[in-house]
């Protein structure tokens, strides 16, 4: 029994650890209603001016669904600031600390936007195309 329960312990204790590598948010910028935008700076993928990440946006309280967070995988272009939701989670916990499956975006959020200057998604965009070459 001690044997079986040594085993799990430290199965728990490698998911966990192994899970914390996994993701490295950096934050990027607070927006003017208080939300954190993050990037996993390990997700960036770039083929020329087309990026490829993981953003984590942190609500300020929980919105209208009782969400706290929300995780997406964005396509961005480089050279013209434009953006699409390609997958999104939506979670119940800050820095989307429960296990949430990503799914395709509402058709609002999946088509091509444009990032507006001063804008937080300007701000993501700029930092992943500047830091597309920097993988640690």
């Amino acid at each position: 029994m001690k044997f079986l329960m040594v085993h799990i312990i430290i199965l728990t204790l490698f998911y966990n650890i192994s899970k914390a590598e996994s993701q490295v948010w950096t934050k990027v910028i607070q927006g003017n209603n208080g939300y954190d935008f993050f990037v996993d700076i390990k997700t960036i993928q770039n083929d020329k001016n087309i990026i490829f990440f993981w953003q984590l946006i942190n609500y300020k309280k929980k919105d209208e669904y009782g969400d706290m967070s929300a995780k997406i995988y964005i396509k961005g272009n480089c050279k013209n600031f434009k953006f699409r939701w390609l997958k999104v989670a939506y979670h119940k916990l800050l820095m989307a600390e429960d296990e949430v499956y990503a799914k395709k975006p509402s058709d609002i959020v999946a088509d091509w936007q444009l990032a507006i200057p001063n804008s937080t998604s300007y701000a993501v965009i700029d930092y992943v195309c500047s830091n597309k070459g920097i993988l640690l």
